[in-house]
């Protein structure tokens, strides 16, 4: 009787460990061997944001501005705008600028022109300066499509005559609303 529960025990032992080695076997010789798994995941669908943005593809003052010996601002107006706003799942869309270098210049040849950034101020608040990173606007569901801003050019600032021009870089990020 034990010979035989150990010829039992062996002849299992021996053909539970007779797949591993075919199967290396037949991997050593170049050969194959393939196997399935179940894979169990819990996903839950969550939809991708979804916008339309719209920046200005320039920025340009309608007007010849003249050098002056006095301060003399001028205000040119942009806007950026954001419409069918989906699927934001708690986060935001913020828009910031930057300038080469951190600073506003305008260029013409060698001589340059400083400018500043402000965003529009809304519900009666304050127009705010803005820096070269600073975030222009920010974009959530149920808040405001448009954010107006503009650029302040002082005349008494120009060198020479000529056509001043330059780079504003728009960044956009999604980001945790906050």
């Amino acid at each position: 009787m034990k010979k035989q529960i150990l010829t039992l025990f062996l002849s299992l032992h021996l053909l539970l460990c007779l797949p591993l080695a075919i199967s290396a076997e037949d991997l050593s010789s170049g050969g194959s061997t393939s196997g399935s798994t179940t894979v169990t995941a819990q996903t839950q669908a969550v939809n991708r944001p979804e916008f339309t943005l719209t920046l200005p593809d320039s920025i340009s003052s309608e007007q010849v501005i003249d050098r002056t010996e006095d301060h003399v601002l001028h205000d040119v107006e942009f806007f950026v705008r954001v419409g069918n706003l989906q699927y934001l799942n708690g986060k935001s869309i913020d828009v910031s600028i930057s300038a080469p270098g951190g600073q506003f210049l305008l260029y013409c040849g060698e001589h340059t022109l400083p400018y500043q950034v402000y965003r529009k101020g809304t519900s009666g608040a304050a127009d705010v300066s803005l820096q070269s990173g600073d975030i222009f606007a920010t974009f959530a569901e149920g808040s405001p499509e448009t954010q107006n801003g503009y650029l302040r050019i002082d005349s008494y600032d120009i060198d020479v005559s000529g056509e001043y021009g330059g780079v504003l870089t728009f960044t956009v990020r999604i980001e945790d609303a906050q």
